[in-house]
């Protein structure tokens, strides 16, 4: 038996080799899909943890304690977690002094730290007593190398000296080994590192700090990496630390991502497998229809039922188990070239889940390989032995694919409407295709015998001919299902790629805000303003921008609107010109009162019936480096009088007025006048006559209640009134106005409230001058107002939140440098590029893998076509051979042929370009767009004609020179058997 099986193999080498394979196909491609998703979700762990911020990288730890305690209060050991670098420091802040100079300064110590820093000038510091400075501080402290500096602090007897041995670069506040700990990053005052003895026994109070960074193989194991972080917030706890960290969050993006990629993965292999099966059960079942003879006579010779059975299933079995080891070692080397091509860095590794995979692909085309010979082997003789084939499939047939068709159809769109975002809903293509196809498939033979009957009447019988050789050849229908079901997955690719990037691309342009951001420490509004203009006067490339909130609105992005239109990523979906909106939001130069001197007087007069009553003057003044000086003398009583204000503060560097207040020092006492004549500076000069202080129009304040009055401004000739008349305490704060009326402010939304809170708590009007479909930043969920307007109004000289300067593509290769050069700490730059990576990690990984899918199920239906033709009997039913033995001429046959086969291919792949857009009208809202999920970008809703035609036509090129090659190969097997 063993001899007859391998004598049949050997004749039919050609069926043999197809099913070998197929089955090599199917094995790969299991095979490839876990490897790939290894791969996948290596380069996506790597790139969310290279682009993620320093505080999601790194565990940190503090205890205040004494300096000359800080060996003992050291952890008898430190934490460790695996693939992280435990880092411990000491910090002592004072005062440092080189010869007769002198400034604030941190002195610390870190372990590991002469590795990070990159000296300039000398060594690092390796003995006692010795220190590294800032490059820039040897200046300032007027010191050298080789110089000696005492360092002093509070509980200090006697300060302590130390050898300046070497000056270092400032560090980049983005590298983890800093733990983002601003104090080590010389932004406010320089530090000074020494070694961890020279500070034990350092009296003086001092902050212990522990930190782990963490290195990118620790967050392989999210879950167990929590565990160990877990220990150590105890471990440290248990010491008196104070821990914190924000590396979950990584770690949950992390996950998120993973599970996304798994399911895109998976689910996009999940068709190319089923593909794979059902080309071998085709191409068994016609080798199986070309023998049907064979079979037949065995049978009539009373050949043993068992044999029968056992001997064509076992020529299936034998090629489909060979092709197991090698399609799994051809799984691995194609993703493997796949991975080095579109993930570059990562490394192809072996899973379990591969083997367990292609084991199952072997097993299920083992079982098409059997389905498709049982309906033969199952045939009466007399069935087998009739040259016209296989009867006509009978009214339980029709009604089987009915059932098929309906149930794929229901199938599909049960997955497209409860399937999650890269889960079971990407299966709707795959569903939906199967029933269009089967559809198509009834369909097409009857279409085609009219157009043949109706091509026949008119005279073009080479276009009859083409349409009964399609209505009558056997076997059609299924190669109609197989077309419109690769077509279907190609064309939703396709067009998931083509919408998904151009979403990423949108996105990743909103959210950036320009083509390039510098990402600035602490710096004030004054301090940001003045280095912009410094590095960009003309206003070209640069834009200062901070964000603000409030408790009505949360996402307002401030930016210089006077370059708003060179510079930002203005939204397609705005609505409105840049220019238009910036000149809305800035309608006049906002306007300051400007203080320079050491000391104010103003005068005021009071009215009062009480001749007790005592109030407290305050002018809240703010200086050009944003710092907020408080200028306030009490004692002030009924009667005009001078009152004169410390303003030193004012004098090297001007400030502006930004608050007057009032405080009534007698609560009993809520009925008086107090009017403000002028104010002065100390040499006389006038700051504010009383016409300016008369205007009530530059004076704000908070809006009334019944809880909380406000006192009534009155414009006098002698200045301005304040009339206080109330049985409750009156707000008596007034606010200069940078701009006469309420804060203009673009709104994306109903603006919520028409108070905003300002810095102090005073809240101020608003008003909405445009209402836009997007804002630079925050996109459709945003709003935008005036840098200056802005400052002046709501943060009033606090420290902005989240400082950067915007930069334009055309912008200098070295802006950032020169922005440092202008005074400003840059801790880090991004690009539009940058943050397209970062919101399309997970998706992108995803799509890749589905278009590499679609791909090669498209070229999986084009060699499927000549390798069935091999099968097909000779002129089959179409009655072509006849034709040509009645003197029709062979070239014409050949085209008759490959003509019939082009339309047919080309009907199935309008049928699965038709099931491509059902399945994208009822499945785009399962595509993994975003990795984190967000749903604020709406993709598009239909694809770009160019983005779509290309792929498509050059698909459909393969699939007709399929059809070209397989008219060749029936043409060369008739003239064998002639």
């Amino acid at each position: 038996m063993t001899a007859l099986l391998w004598e049949m193999i050997r004749e039919r080498r050609a069926a043999a080799l197809i099913t070998f394979l197929l089955t090599l196909a199917c094995a790969a491609a299991a095979a490839g899909g876990p490897i790939y998703h290894v791969a996948a979700a290596q380069s996506l762990r790597l790139d969310q943890i290279a682009q993620a911020p320093v505080t999601e990288r790194v565990f940190t730890a503090s205890q205040p304690t004494a300096a000359d305690e800080s060996a003992e209060s050291r952890p008898a050991s430190l934490p460790y977690v695996a693939h992280m670098r435990t880092v411990y420091g000491v910090q002592v802040q004072g005062v440092a002094r080189g010869g007769d100079r002198a400034s604030d300064a941190v002195l610390a110590s870190r372990t590991g730290v002469c590795r990070v820093l990159v000296v300039t000038a000398g060594r690092c510091a390796v003995a006692d007593r010795e220190a590294v400075l800032p490059d820039d501080t040897l200046e300032l402290l007027g010191i050298r190398l080789g110089g000696v500096l005492a360092f002093s602090t509070v509980g200090l007897p006697e300060p302590v000296r130390f050898t300046v041995v070497g000056a270092y670069r400032r560090p980049d506040a983005a590298e983890a080994y800093w733990a983002d700990r601003v104090s080590l990053l010389g932004v406010e005052q320089p530090v000074l590192f020494a070694t961890e003895r020279s500070l034990e026994g350092f009296g003086g109070q001092a902050t212990v700090t522990v930190d782990l960074v963490a290195e990118p193989a620790a967050f392989a194991d999210t879950a167990r990496l929590a565990e160990q972080l877990e220990q150590a917030r105890y471990q440290l706890s248990a010491g008196g630390y104070v821990a914190s960290t924000m590396m979950t969050d990584l770690s949950e993006r992390i996950e998120q991502g993973d599970r996304m990629l798994a399911d895109t993965v998976t689910v996009a292999a999940v068709p190319l497998i089923l593909i794979c099966w059902f080309v071998l059960f085709l191409a068994v079942a016609a080798g199986v229809d070309q023998r049907r003879e064979e079979l037949g006579l065995a049978a009539l010779r009373g050949t043993p039922g068992r044999l029968r059975w056992a001997l064509p299933f076992a020529e299936v079995a034998v090629p489909v188990l060979a092709a197991a080891v090698p399609g799994l070692l051809a799984g691995y080397a194609m993703t493997a070239g796949l991975i080095k091509l579109a993930l570059p860095g990562s490394t192809v590794q072996w899973d379990g889940a591969s083997l367990r995979y292609a084991a199952f692909a072997v097993l299920g085309a083992l079982l098409a390989g059997v389905f498709a010979q049982v309906g033969a082997l199952r045939t009466p003789v007399l069935g087998l032995l009739r040259r016209g084939g296989a009867p006509r499939r009978g009214r339980f047939a029709t009604a089987l694919e009915v059932a098929a068709a309906s149930l794929a159809a229901v199938a599909g769109y049960q997955a497209a409407a409860a399937g999650d975002a890269g889960g079971i809903g990407l299966l709707a293509p795959a569903c939906l295709g199967l029933a269009c196809g089967l559809l198509a498939a009834r369909l097409l033979p009857v279409a085609a015998a009219r157009i043949a009957r109706s091509a026949l009447r008119r005279g073009r019988w080479r276009t009859g001919l083409a349409g009964f050789a399609l209505a009558r050849v056997p076997g059609t229908g299924r190669l109609v299902v197989l077309v419109t079901i690769v077509f279907g997955l190609l064309g939703f690719a396709v067009t998931a790629y083509d919408t998904a990037g151009r979403a990423w691309d949108e996105r990743a342009r909103v959210q950036t805000g320009a083509a390039r951001v510098a990402v600035v420490e602490s710096a004030s509004a004054v301090q940001l303003r003045s280095a912009v203009a410094a590095v960009d006067p003309d206003g070209q490339f640069a834009m200062a921008v901070s964000r603000y909130k409030s408790n009505q609105q949360q996402n307002i992005v401030a930016a210089d609107t006077s370059r708003l239109a060179r510079v930002a990523n203005w939204p397609d979906t705005a609505g409105q010109d840049p220019a238009a909106v910036a000149r809305l939001l800035r309608p006049a130069e906002p306007t300051a009162i400007v203080v320079k001197a050491k000391k104010l007087v103003v005068d005021v007069t009071v009215d009062s019936p009480d001749p007790q009553l005592s109030l407290q003057l305050r002018l809240l003044v703010i200086s050009d480096r944003g710092l907020r000086h408080d200028l306030r003398m009490t004692g002030v009583r009924p009667g005009f009088q001078q009152v004169e204000l410390d303003a030193s503060l004012c004098d090297p560097e001007p400030c502006r007025l930004d608050e007057i207040q009032l405080q009534n020092m007698r609560p009993d006492q809520r009925r008086y006048d107090v009017t403000i004549h002028a104010i002065r500076d100390g040499a006389g000069a006038t700051v504010l006559d009383a016409a300016g202080l008369g205007d009530v129009s530059r004076w704000a304040q908070p809006p009334a209640s019944a809880a909380r009055p406000v006192p009534t401004l009155t414009s006098t000739a002698k200045g301005l009134q304040i009339s206080v008349d109330s049985a409750v305490v009156a707000d008596m704060r007034l606010s200069a106005a940078a701009l006469p009326g309420p804060l203009p402010i673009a709104v994306t939304g109903p603006l919520r409230s028409p108070l905003f809170t300002a810095t102090g708590g005073m809240e101020l009007p608003v008003q909405a001058v445009a209402t836009l479909g997007a804002v630079p930043r925050f996109g459709p969920q945003g709003a935008l107002v005036d840098f200056d307007v802005a400052e002046y109004v709501l943060g009033r000289g606090t420290m902005l939140t989240q400082p950067e300067v915007w930069l334009s593509a055309g912008a200098p290769a070295d802006a950032v440098d020169r922005l440092r050069r202008a005074g400003l700490t840059v801790s880090g730059e991004y690009t539009v590029a940058q943050r397209r990576a970062q919101v399309s990690a997970a998706p992108r990984l995803g799509l890749w893998f589905a278009l590499a899918v679609a791909a090669l199920t498209v070229l999986l239906a084009a060699v499927a076509l000549p390798a069935l033709a091999m099968f097909e009997r000779p002129g089959g039913d179409s009655g072509l051979s006849v034709l040509g033995e009645q003197g029709v001429r062979t070239r014409t046959l050949l085209l008759v042929s490959a003509g019939s086969r082009c339309a047919l291919a080309l009907a199935a792949v309008a049928a699965g370009l038709g099931s491509a857009a059902l399945a994208w009208a009822l499945a785009r809202t399962v595509l993994p767009v975003f990795s984190d999920g967000d749903t604020t970008f709406t993709p598009p809703v239909l694809p770009e004609p160019g983005a779509v035609a290309g792929p498509v036509a050059a698909a459909v090129a393969v699939l007709l020179a399929g059809c070209w090659t397989a008219a060749h190969v029936v043409r060369r097997r008739r003239e064998e058997e002639r």
